[in-house]
């Protein structure tokens, strides 16, 4: 996505080299996604808006990113549904 879409950013951390992040996040299955505003990107630990916890269909990805530009949108990024 990050590759047709400017706004999309894009980064991969290694859960067994970076344990502590893993454990922030609390990653438990891989991937997983962490949806967050590009404001609190330097903001560590910061509340994702929406989260997606491992492997999904693209569909179900697809449901995941739009309710997170609609939070975005309206200001509700509090990552409660």
């Amino acid at each position: 996505m990050a590759l047709v879409n400017k706004q999309i950013w894009v980064e991969t951390i290694e859960a067994l080299e970076l344990p502590y992040e893993a454990d922030l996040y609390g990653v438990q299955a891989v991937p997983y996604v962490t949806i967050n505003k590009m404001e609190d990107y330097d903001e560590y630990g910061a509340e994702p808006v929406e989260i997606i916890p491992g492997y999904v269909p693209p569909e179900q990805a697809s449901r995941v990113l739009a309710r997170a530009e609609r939070k975005i949108k309206r200001g509700d990024t509090s990552g409660k549904k």
